[in-house]
């Protein structure tokens, strides 16, 4: 009998080494991997090791099933500083019984109940076998190809950048730090300027190659998850949408999750953050200046971050976000938020990556292309009274830039600077430090995110702002044409070089405050304030824009006039004209008291006739800009009348009709009546339109 389970013992025994033991690699090397010669070892908690041109990564034990962050960026080359390259994101890492490791995405459109956990749907896997097991049972995989020459965890699409030359990539290096690694990588990429395509023989000339240097790290995320918050739809944030199976037990609701970064209250500091004291959040979150960002354009970046510092305190918490200038030493790919300045497109761009289940944004890029103000300051010398060539321009126009950027980073909906009114975007506006406030307010009693978002309703309710009205920005609109009147009239004292630039700018800046203006008519304003608005087409527009011209300057250029206002003119009376306005002035014009003074259907087309026909006078002298204005009407007209109705009522078009009858048969008197031979025709061929 011992015999038999001493034979028996003698079988199982290397079956079980065998489950114990590692399983070996294709080539071999689980044994004599880390004893290799030559063989470099960067620790740290995600360790690498280099050899003969080889680079391999080990994902310790105790990351197996923890959620890394896979990012990446082009540092330099092309003119391109520290831009985001196009990442893998958030994976989470699995290792399975062959030792394989597998980064899986899994899909969080819907979310099941325990504390939104996420469905089992593994949207999208990407698995790598083993190259060696550590002697502490990690799992060692080769990244050599999908850093040097792959696109599987990063790509990046810039202009100017060609095909990669893939014998000339190589990765150059590693670098730990606190929660990844970060590996260098260099290639080489074809360049060939569409300038220098095509010699003047019509012959295809070669494409060269040019370096490009990048990064890309892997970074392992805390084990908790950040507190979600639910969105409403007056939050001012974006959002990652889900449908819900815990708010309802019999079906699926949809609902959204706010975009923001991690910003909590350390445990010290809970009672005084209860008591509404501000205090310091327990990771406050540093935007890292790169070092060739230009000294000149510091001053900016210092001021937009402290205008954001002040709309954090309404959120409780004070020196929120910290400025660090990087030396020459720091690695920019490891910062979380990163500002950066480059030859690149000419624009103030913004990218970020979030959590794909929680919406906590982990990383995130701002961009400054060299003479991304250029073509501001033309319509900041019109809108405000200082020197086109002042230094200080340009930096105040940089810092409206950043407030819009540094908001689109926080997780806020993308917006930019109002084209016109440049100074006023240059300040963190009332409702942007409210939006803030609201992404960012911290109630640490909630028990989840219900209760979080009924907190922050009734928190909401007690302390929202008293915002001002839509009626003042007409009276903005008024003072800025006013001042744009001035500028036209001493525009030929500037002796500008770009005489046709400048000019043209100035017009298009007066078409889009008439547009501005134009858009309140028929609007849910009240109708007081549409008939001021009326006023004020009246004025600035109808009557002809003689005033927003400069004769010296029109006489020395080529710009035409007439092609700069077609196109506001032809926007301004296809709203006016519209059947949705003139059904929505109709519907006033029925309601109105006897001492009402708002704008209806009467009033406007009684405005309309006096300001733009002369009231069909046959003595009336009408200057060529304003014979041009006419013509836009009809035609704006005419196609109200054949547009297809986006209503059931015919409210609009009725009207339209019964008022072109009207025209039409004053039109045709004036052809009769008028003294002036050409004025005649024009009216005659008007008339029949």
């Amino acid at each position: 009998m011992l015999k038999h389970w001493l034979l028996y013992y003698l079988c199982l025994c290397p079956l079980f080494l065998c489950a114990q033991t590692p399983q070996a690699t294709p080539s071999g090397q689980t044994k004599d991997f880390f004893h290799q010669e030559g063989m470099k070892k960067v620790d740290g908690i995600l360790p690498v090791y280099q050899h003969k041109g080889k680079v391999y990564l080990e994902f310790p034990r105790s990351v197996w099933g923890r959620e890394v962050l896979i990012s990446a960026q082009i540092d330099r080359g092309f003119d391109l500083v520290n831009r985001p390259a196009k990442s893998l994101g958030v994976v989470r890492v699995k290792v399975d019984d062959n030792k394989q490791v597998t980064l899986a995405q899994p899909s969080y459109a819907d979310r099941m109940p325990e504390a939104f956990k996420e469905a089992v749907i593994e949207a999208n896997e990407q698995t790598y076998p083993a190259e060696a097991v550590s002697p502490e049972g990690g799992i060692v995989i080769d990244v050599t190809k999908l850093l040097s020459t792959g696109s599987e965890w990063f790509s990046y699409s810039y202009t100017p950048i060609r095909g990669l030359d893939a014998q000339h990539a190589s990765v150059t290096g590693a670098s730990a730090f606190a929660d990844g690694v970060c590996f260098h990588i260099q290639r080489r990429h074809g360049y060939s300027p569409e300038r220098a395509n095509v010699s003047s023989a019509i012959t295809m000339l070669p494409e060269g190659s040019m370096p490009l240097w990048l990064s890309c790290t892997v970074s392992v995320l805390p084990a908790d998850d950040m507190s979600v918050r639910l969105m409403e739809k007056d939050y001012g944030f974006q959002s990652l949408t889900f449908g819900d199976h815990m708010q309802d037990p019999y079906m699926k609701v949809t609902d959204s999750l706010m975009i923001r970064w991690r910003m909590e209250v350390s445990p010290a500091d809970k009672q005084k953050y209860a008591k509404g004291e501000n205090v310091r959040p327990l990771r406050p979150l540093t935007l890292c200046v790169d070092r060739h960002f230009p000294e000149r354009f510091r001053p900016a970046v210092r001021e937009a971050v402290a205008a954001w510092n002040n709309a954090f305190l309404r959120a409780g918490f004070r020196d929120a976000l910290q400025l660090k200038e990087l030396a020459e030493n720091d690695n920019p790919a490891t910062c979380q938020a990163l500002l950066s300045y480059d030859l690149g497109t000419p624009d103030v761009e913004r990218s970020y990556i979030c959590h794909p289940r929680t919406g906590e944004i982990l990383s995130c890029r701002i961009n400054v292309g060299h003479g991304c103000t250029a073509a501001l300051l033309d319509d900041y010398w019109w809108q405000e009274d200082v020197a086109r060539n002042d230094s200080s321009t340009a930096v105040e126009l940089l810092k409206g830039e950043l407030l819009y950027a540094i908001g689109d980073m926080l997780g806020m909906r993308p917006s930019s600077p109002d084209p016109l009114f440049l100074k006023s975007s240059c300040t963190l506006d009332e409702s942007s430090a409210w939006d803030a406030a609201t992404g960012y307010r911290v109630f640490p009693d909630a028990k989840n995110c219900y209760e979080d978002r009924d907190q922050l309703r009734q928190w909401r309710k007690e302390n929202r702002p008293k915002t001002d009205s839509k009626a003042n920005l007409l009276n903005l609109y008024a003072g800025k044409l006013q001042h744009l009147q001035k500028q036209f009239r001493k525009l030929d004292k500037t002796q500008p070089a770009d005489y046709r630039t400048l000019y043209k700018n100035g017009m298009q800046l007066y078409g889009r405050y008439v547009n501005e203006i134009a858009r309140y008519v028929g609007s849910d304003q009240p109708e007081t304030m549409q008939q001021e608005a009326m006023n004020l087409l009246t004025e600035y527009f109808f009557e002809g824009s003689t005033r927003f011209d400069n004769p010296y300057i029109r006489a020395h250029t080529t710009e035409n006039r007439h092609t700069l206002l077609s196109s506001p003119a032809t926007d301004v009376f296809t709203h006016l004209l519209s059947q949705e306005t003139v059904a929505t002035l109709q519907r006033a014009e029925w309601y109105a008291g006897k001492k009402d003074k708002g704008l209806t259907a009467q009033r406007f087309f009684q405005s309309l006739y006096a300001s733009l026909f002369g009231n069909f006078e046959p003595d009336r002298d009408f200057t060529y800009e304003q014979l041009d204005l006419m013509l836009s009407c009809m035609e704006a007209w005419k196609n109200a009348l054949n547009a297809d109705e986006k209503s059931g009522n015919t409210t609009g078009k009725v009207r339209l009709e019964t008022e072109w009858k009207h025209v039409k048969s004053q039109l045709e008197k004036l052809a009769e009546s008028h003294p002036n031979p050409s004025m005649r025709s024009l009216f005659a061929w008007m008339s029949r339109r």
